[in-house]
This record gives C-alpha cells, structure tokens and sequence, in this order.
C-alpha cells in the first residue's frame, strides 16, 4: 500500500480496487496468511454457518445467544449495508475505522512478501479474524460468504456447522441442481463436530451420507404442521444449534436462547412507519428468497396488495428475479443507486415490461423513486416492499429519512 493511504476512506478505496474474483482454491492461500499472524482464527470458539437464506439471520441471531449468556462474542457477516466496518462486530459494536485503516496495510505487505493474490474477501477476511483474536473473543458466529468449501472463512475449525437452507443460487458457479449446491455447501461439515441443518433443504439424504463419513452427528429441523415463516424457521435452527452445543456441556440457558431468537439484522422484513404508510425493507436477492418473502407477507399482511421497489446486483439473472416480483405486485418501481454493480434501471424496466408492462410504473434512481411510490400508496389498502440488492439500501434510507421516517440499519444495541 502506498505511503500516502492512511485515512479509513483511502483504505476503503484501496480495497474496492482489488480483485473480487473467487479463488480456485481458497483454504491453503488464506491459511498460509493466517499462520503468519499467528493463526487468529484458532483462538476462540467458531460456529460456522452457510445457506442459500437465512445465514444472516441465524448469525445474528446465535452471536446474541452468546451475548446473553455473558460471552464476549465476533460475528463476521457480509456483505454490508452502509460501511465495511458492519462486516465485523464484537458485542454488536462495529470494527473501529481506525483498526481497519491501520492493520490491511499489515496484511497486504505479509500477503506481498509472500506472493499471495491481493483480493477483497482475502484481505477482508483475514482482518476479522485478527480483530477476533485481538479482542479476546470466546466465540465468534462466521457467515460464510458464498457456497462453503470453496469459501475462505472454510478455514475455521467450528464447534459446530450450520446449513439454513439450500435453494438454487449461483449456480453459475456451483451447479444446477440442488445436489450440486448441497455438494458445496456440505463442505462446511467438519470430522467428529455436530451440524444442524435447517428444514428448506431438499437434499437431506445426500447431507446425512456426507456427515455419517465424516462421522459427525446430523440434527435435522423439521418443519412444523403448519405454515412457517422463514423467521419461525430460522428461530427454530438457533434452538437446535444450542440445543445441540449444551448437550456437550452446558453453555448457555434456555432463556438467553429465547432472547437471542428475538433478534433480527436489518432489512429483513423490517418495517418502516413512513408518515403512516407501511414499507418494508428486505434484502432478498434470489429465488428461495424473494418466493418466501411474497408468502410471508401474504401471510402477515393478507389482504393488502404489494406495491413493488425493486433494485438488483448485475451478478444475478434478472428476468429469472423479475418473473418472481411480477406475479405478486400490484404495482412495480425499477430503481438503481449510486453503485456501478447495479443493473441500470432502464434494463431491469425493459425486462419486466416483457413480462408484465401493466404494473410497471415510474423508475429511475432510487431518491427520486421511493418519495414517489409513498406518495402514491394507498395507505389503507397498500404496502409497500422496498427488495432486492443489499446496495440499494443506503439509498433507500436516505430516501425516507428526507422524508421524516426514522430508519435504523444498525445492530449496535445494549444488552
């Protein structure tokens, strides 16, 4: 790193430069980097947790299980939502700026000596790590980024492994099917350490060979009788987790597991009174996602039509998305905002005009559009669902804060 980047936001910049591919083989390049800062990743207790949905929120929710029962608790998520420093908390604290602007220059120079790949999640990565350890962490909850094995936090030797769901996303690095995203993801499963696996996987028989050769113990969660939400699913995957860690030894009590469970990240289904008007922001960006979204809203909201802002990563397949968020709004709002990985909003209307051209309705830039969409809401009759790209939430909060609602993307709370 240059001499002359030193502030948090020259580092920020310098670390959006780099290369944001996937490495081939992820574990021997992060672990060889590790092992030069004396291996952060192996001083404190690991819960390691994947999932096509809900990995986020079973992190969260797990990190304040830990928290109640009086443990000094990481939680490593991703992607952000604001800042970077979101991606690293302790005790729901973010990662102080000053730590990030003075250790990546650290890392990178170890990553320089050593003729490693300069990339973002490396670099990322290996920081929160550090962070951990350097805050005497007991614990710490890890998302993994994508897929599993070919991940870089694959490099933690967990307590315990989570697999929340698994539905067909990113294929185009993984596979088609279910068993070839069940394949990656099953790698997360480690020799003689207990996996729960949550009830929207469809390929439970392939999971359960896996962990019977690894000779781990399996805990499926089945789904109830009746409808669940995914909230109610992802609550019922906390419990087992620690229904499962307490039976080696008790470490946390049933009423720390039932605030934990409480707990929600931001901008999952998270409602905002904006001058009366209810909108919900949720970050669902994929098919299992945005199908499970409509039903619980469905669900929670019956009989109100869903009034649409819709905004998307340029990774993912947008009529595939589009075909989903049409069937179910009564009146859509393509947006983007001011992230270059965005799709342009004219592309994403173009596509969902092909589809269904009646609901589509003013679109454009996001500051301009969600003002607009609430004021065109029918209070009585009406929500409306703000979707889609974790990048399109700064946006929105902006939006409405111009407008007088109050928006909180933060987790920093007191226990």
């Amino acid at each position: 790193m240059q001499d002359s980047i030193s502030t948090y936001q020259d580092t920020l910049n310098y670390l959006y430069s780099l290369h944001a591919s996937r490495h081939h083989n992820p574990i021997p390049v992060i672990r060889s980097l590790l092992q030069k800062i004396d291996n952060p990743h192996l001083s404190y207790k690991v819960i390691h947790i994947t999932g096509t949905k809900g990995k986020g929120t079973v992190a969260t929710q797990c990190a304040a299980v830990l928290r109640s029962a009086g443990y000094k608790v990481g939680l490593m998520t991703s992607p952000h939502l604001v800042d970077f420093c979101e991606r690293f908390q302790v005790d729901f604290q973010y990662i102080p700026q000053s730590y990030v602007a003075e250790n990546i220059p650290i890392i990178r120079n170890i990553i320089i000596e050593n003729k490693g790949p300069l990339s973002f999640a490396l670099m990322a990565y290996s920081l929160g790590f550090k962070y951990f350890r350097d805050q005497n962490c007991d614990w710490a909850v890890i998302e993994v980024g994508c897929g599993a094995t070919h991940d870089y936090t694959n490099v933690v030797e967990p307590e315990i492994s989570v697999i929340t769901s698994i539905g067909l996303d990113h294929c185009h690095i993984f596979g088609n099917t279910y068993e070839d995203i069940a394949l990656e993801k099953s790698g997360i499963i480690k020799f003689h350490k207990p996996c729960v696996v949550g009830p929207s996987c469809p390929t439970k028989e392939f999971l359960r060979k896996v962990a019977e050769e690894k000779e781990a113990e399996i805990y499926f969660v089945e789904k109830g009788d009746s409808y669940e939400t995914f909230d109610q699913e992802n609550s019922n995957i906390t419990r087992q987790i620690f229904k499962a860690l307490n039976q080696k030894e008790q470490i946390v009590r049933e009423s720390d597991i039932e605030k934990g469970v409480r707990w929600r990240p931001p901008c999952r289904k998270q409602v905002i009174n904006a001058n009366g008007k209810t909108v919900i922001l949720d970050v669902g960006h994929n098919p299992m996602a945005l199908e499970r979204l409509f039903a619980d809203l469905n669900l929670s909201f019956a009989g109100k039509r869903i009034r649409v802002v819709f905004g998307m990563g340029k990774k993912r397949d947008d009529r595939e998305l589009l075909e989903i968020v049409c069937r179910h709004a009564s009146c859509l709002h393509l947006i983007t905002a001011n992230n270059e990985l965005l799709f342009g909003y004219q592309e994403l209307e173009n596509t969902a005009r092909s589809i269904n051209a009646e609901i589509v309705s003013i679109s454009g830039h996001i500051s301009s559009v969600l003002p607009t969409a609430i004021e065109e809401m029918d209070q009585e009759n009406e929500i409306l669902l703000v979707v889609g790209s974790c990048f399109i939430m700064e946006g929105a909060k902006s939006a409405l804060e111009l407008i007088g609602a109050e928006v909180n993307l933060s987790l920093d709370r007191e226990f």
